[in-house]
């Protein structure tokens, strides 16, 4: 798989300071560099895109890639998506320039709310649209109810997603390759409530019975009423990165999660 046009990506100043500082490492090598940021358009001229920031940084560089290939570098805080470090930048495009790399899949989820269709590669929010009220919703999996939550809100995580919100929630940690997602009840008022693992294949709704937040990996966010309805299912539409090893999920969360 040969690179032909590289786009780098970033939104913040530390992250734009090192795309400009990549120009020239990918320019030497052959390969055009166009630097993108998030008011760019989706861009089909590219081959691949280099992000520069943490996993906001991916996220949003999912959105112009459109299905092309991504190297996360991290130079945000835990950038657990993040392949390499800038100090690595150069090792990764000698590795890409030999073709040495795989690439990794990441499904993703469909939501289906007011006459909207989107995806979302982390999570699928529901939240109090207040500080001081709750949220009460009744979720059907398969056409069956599985329950009513009330609390501060509710989390729909693919596999990628299940070591951000859902995790802190109480959510489990599921494996990159793993065909299931998983519900997670946020500061659920009811003790019963617990996460709820699903195969990736099945569709889940979600019954307001409150106003509510809605927001897609914390990017796009929607005002919900009383009585809308969320659906959610897992997709094809799948997310690229670009991996030169095999990932240690499990070292992962004891490097960037602790403290």
């Amino acid at each position: 798989m040969k690179f032909k046009t590289i786009g780098l990506f970033s939104i913040s100043d530390k992250g734009r300071m090192a795309a400009e500082d990549a120009l020239f490492q990918i320019a030497l090598r052959g390969i055009k560099p166009v630097i993108l940021d998030k008011n760019s358009s989706p861009n089909e001229d590219i081959d691949m895109l280099i992000t520069f920031g943490g996993d906001g940084t991916v996220l949003l560089g999912a959105k112009i890639a459109e299905g092309k290939p991504i190297l996360p570098v991290n130079t945000g805080k835990v950038g657990f998506l993040s392949e390499i470090s800038y100090d690595e930048l150069s090792i990764a495009l000698d590795l890409i320039f030999k073709e040495s790399f795989h690439i990794e899949r990441h499904w993703s989820l469909l939501c289906k709310f007011m006459d909207k269709e989107l995806y979302c590669i982390n999570d699928c929010i529901l939240y109090k649209e207040e500080f001081t009220s709750i949220m009460r919703c009744s979720i059907y999996v398969n056409g069956l109810e599985v329950g009513k939550i009330h609390g501060d809100g509710v989390t729909v995580c693919t596999p990628t997603g299940s070591t951000a919100y859902s995790l802190s929630a109480g959510g489990p940690v599921i494996m990159p390759d793993s065909d299931i997602m998983c519900i997670t009840p946020i500061s659920s008022h009811n003790l019963s409530t617990r996460p709820i693992v699903l195969p990736k294949s099945a569709r889940i709704s979600i019954k307001l019975e409150s106003a509510a937040e809605l927001s897609l990996d914390g990017i796009d966010i929607f005002k919900l009423d009383a009585s809308d309805i969320v659906e959610i299912e897992g997709s094809d539409v799948n997310v690229k990165f670009i991996r030169f090893g095999n990932r240690n999920v499990f070292e992962l969360i004891r490097e960037k999660l602790t403290l």
